[in-house]
């Protein structure tokens, strides 16, 4: 567990949370992909185009992994 402090408010975060953020915070990252397409010089598009598809794999096999990790945590609750 985590703790955060945010203004006046305290929260705990479990490991879940701080997955869940990483994956998202990931995601938020892929428009600067499209961004990169379409620069003037060629390198640079093409490096994005080649890369995009590998990191949303990255960030799909992340929740994959992330939602397995959960329902077994779950389990092991019950």
């Amino acid at each position: 567990m985590i703790l955060e402090v945010t203004g006046d408010q305290i929260a705990l975060l479990n490991d879940t949370d701080l997955r869940t953020l990483v994956a998202d915070t990931l995601e938020t990252r892929m428009p600067l992909f499209d961004a990169l397409k379409q620069h003037p010089k060629a390198e640079i598009a093409a490096w994005a185009n080649e890369h995009a598809p590998v990191f949303a794999a990255y960030i799909a096999n992340q929740r994959v992994h992330e939602a397995k990790e959960d329902s077994a945590r779950d389990q092991t609750f019950e």
